[in-house]
């Protein structure tokens, strides 16, 4: 004959959620080991803190970015579901709040080109944002938005430290570090490429930038150049059109790149990256693949 004992020794444990479900709920009822359940609540709040600070974004954000932008957390959230299916709505929202609170304006600017790098593929989107603060916002906290975008964006193009993976000897760790960097210096090419189509940046700034990448020869370096002409460089070729001086910039920025793939003067990867580049804009800056797949089956 067989009973079901009810006593505690032999009663199957709560689980972890509906123990804490009963006993932290504001629930009067007690249970033995329910202090010991309790004493879990900080140790998993404590852990998830320690996931999101080692977290890619967090990673890769600088060491003032956590101090300076505490005051942000409605507009944190607002980036994070910006995208072009909702950006009128969401990029609304963060005028207004930007509106209310002038003084986050430059922490603003910090935050949309932190999220531009660590979300490539959003670049643009972000780029719009920008362009739109600046039209909407009032004449002195767009002033401020513009001043404290281009000395950040100036910032970090200039930085000291080599992006370039094959630099040098690394073990395996360093390695991975330096293409970490390489992204996010291609990333942030690509983030001002799009400013410039919004005309934030001039063109005559980005064909400049471009030609300093080509004359540093190395991968990382050249790689970031490609993002700048594949994004901006249909512009450039319009600007050319205006400007005798962009005229000039663009006439040398191709010279160096028929130099380096003729020459041979890097590796096979970066020269086909470059010669995809001119094959690019002889065919107007229209793309290799037609975007009616039929048409590539025929």
């Amino acid at each position: 004959m067989s009973t079901i004992d009810s006593s505690e020794e032999y009663a199957e444990p709560l689980s972890r959620d509906l123990a804490e479900f009963l006993f932290e709920s504001g629930s009067s009822r007690s249970r033995p080991g329910s202090e010991e359940v309790q004493s879990r609540v900080p140790e998993r709040e404590k852990r998830r803190s320690t996931e999101e600070s080692t977290s890619p974004i967090s990673k890769e954000r600088p060491k003032h970015f956590e101090t300076k932008v505490t005051g942000l957390g409605p507009v944190k959230s607002l980036f994070n579901k910006l995208s072009p299916k909702n950006f009128e709505r969401v990029s609304d929202q963060i005028r207004v709040y930007l509106a209310e609170n002038q003084a986050a304006v430059e922490l603003a600017a910090e935050l949309v080109t932190e999220f531009a790098i660590c979300q490539q593929f959003y670049s643009r989107t972000y780029s719009q944002l920008c362009s739109l603060l600046l039209k909407k916002l009032s004449k002195e906290s767009a002033q401020a938005f513009r001043t404290r975008l281009g000395i950040l964006c100036k910032r970090l193009f200039e930085v000291s430290e080599n992006p370039n993976p094959n630099s040098g000897k690394h073990n395996a760790e360093e390695e991975l570090d330096c293409i970490k960097k390489r992204k996010r210096y291609v990333a942030l090419c690509t983030y001002i490429a799009n400013l410039s189509l919004e005309g934030i940046f001039e063109s005559r700034r980005v064909a400049l930038c471009i030609k300093s990448l080509l004359e540093k020869r190395d991968e990382a370096s050249l790689e970031a150049a490609c993002a700048l002409l594949q994004t901006a460089g249909q512009k450039l070729d319009q600007s050319v059109k205006t400007s005798p001086i962009g005229t000039k910039a663009v006439s040398d920025i191709y010279s160096v790149i028929n130099e380096i793939t003729e020459r041979k003067l890097t590796s096979p990867r970066m020269t086909y990256l470059l010669l995809d580049i001119v094959e690019l804009r002889d065919r107007g800056w229209k793309p290799r693949i037609p975007k009616d797949i039929p048409q590539c089956r025929k």
